[in-house]
């Protein structure tokens, strides 16, 4: 579940959301974390988990089936999600 949250984080910023900053402050007075370091997960594995999430389930659309999942943009989105 805590995983999740930052999962959501990212989803939230590849949807170009308004709702992130809301997030974060919501996730962090709950105690959830908020960055990957409060799990101990490095940037790069996220960076990994985020190009292969939309061949977990072969079509069924998610916001990752539209953005640009080389590994320069995902960094890019990984970094906004948690900036």
């Amino acid at each position: 579940g805590r995983q999740v949250a930052l999962g959501a984080l990212i989803a939230a910023t590849a949807h170009g959301s308004d709702l992130t900053v809301a997030l974060r402050a919501v996730f962090g007075r709950c105690g959830l974390p908020t960055r990957p370091e409060d799990l101990g997960l490095p940037v790069e594995l996220l960076v990994d988990a985020v190009q292969r999430a939309p061949d977990m389930r072969p079509g069924r659309y998610t916001i990752l089936s539209e953005v640009d999942l080389s590994r320069s943009a995902v960094r890019d989105l990984v970094a906004a999600a948690f900036a």
